[in-house]
């Protein structure tokens, strides 16, 4: 995929890879750096027992991850007087270095 918008001349920084298989992110990014820079980790939890937490974020980043994308639902919470509220998985991706949410800013990065 890498090299077909190598050959189109298409600019690195205008490539958002993204894969769920994790093994593809971190190949961008220790092979293609100037794409894999924006390569993003898309999470497929299906529950919130399946996000990563705050360790394992940390060491998404220290393995070359910069940006991983959670489902929409682990974003937010209602608090008991119904008011949303950032999740944990938020707050630990903001923690980590998050720019914002995938749908707000493509993706939560990891600095």
């Amino acid at each position: 995929m890498i090299d077909e918008y190598k050959q189109a001349r298409v600019p690195a920084h205008h490539v958002w890879p993204q894969s769920f298989d994790k093994s593809d992110v971190l190949y961008w990014a220790h092979n293609e750096p100037a794409f894999g820079r924006q390569a993003v980790d898309l999470d497929d939890a299906n529950t919130v027992a399946d996000l990563p937490g705050a360790a394992e974020l940390a060491s998404y980043r220290a393995q070359g991850i910069r940006l991983v994308a959670p489902p929409t639902f682990a974003l937010l919470i209602a608090d008991a007087n119904g008011n949303i509220l950032p999740s944990q998985c938020a707050i630990n991706a903001k923690q980590a270095g998050s720019p914002g949410p995938w749908s707000a800013r493509h993706c939560m990065g990891l600095k």
